[in-house]
This record gives structure tokens, C-alpha cells and sequence, in this order.
């Protein structure tokens, strides 16, 4: 019961500070300005508009649906690949509806690494 109530307040002064720092990405994140170009990067609204910490190592990880490798420059990588993506709606970098509906009704079955 304490950790979900300090759960709750920590996200609402994260929140909080989130709006004083930022609030241009708020106002993007809720009115889509660049909706064509997030959809055309197979990007949700909070990977597109948010921000990305990474750090600086060549990273190899497999698309969380097809189990092809991706090579990428930083820790930060993609769960899907760009052909999974486009295919299946979802966000190329958290997995999640492209248009965060949590009632979807069609996900895909995930696959395990290919094997070399």
C-alpha cells in the first residue's frame, strides 16, 4: 500500500516537473502537430516527441516479433524492426500501439532470436 501511494505521488511531481521544464513537448504530445511524419517513422506519440537516452556502445538486439538482428550505434534500440512495425501498427521503439490503444485486439506472437 506505501509504495503504491509514493508511486503515485512520485509520478505526479515527476508530471509536475515535466510541465515547467517542458512545456512545448506537452503541448506536441497532445495536439500531434507532426502526426504524418510520427506515423511514416512508425513511432508512437511518446517515443516520437519524447526523448532518448542512450549510451554510446554498437548494440545488436532482435526484433521483438520476426527475430531478425539490428545493429544499432547506442544502447538505445528499437524493439521492432521497420518491416514489423509498418506491418503490425505498432511502435518501432517501445512495442506499443502506434496510437497507444490499450485495447487492441491483435498483437503479435513474439519469436525468439533466430538462430546463427
Amino acid at each position: 500500500m506505501i509504495s503504491s501511494v509514493y508511486t503515485k505521488k512520485q509520478d505526479a511531481e515527476n508530471l509536475q516537473r515535466m510541465l515547467r521544464c517542458d512545456p512545448e513537448r506537452i503541448l506536441k504530445l497532445e495536439h500531434d502537430p507532426e502526426k504524418h511524419n510520427r506515423v511514416q517513422s512508425c513511432l508512437c506519440r511518446m517515443c516520437y516527441y519524447g526523448s532518448r537516452i542512450g549510451g554510446h556502445a554498437i548494440t545488436v538486439e532482435p526484433c521483438m516479433c520476426c527475430g531478425e538482428e539490428q545493429t544499432y550505434g547506442s544502447t538505445n534500440t528499437d524493439a521492432l524492426c521497420l518491416n514489423c512495425a509498418k506491418t503490425t501498427g505498432l511502435c518501432k521503439h517501445c512495442g506499443a500501439d502506434i496510437e497507444l490503444r490499450v485495447r487492441r485486439q491483435k498483437w503479435p506472437k513474439p519469436t525468439m532470436p533466430r538462430e546463427k
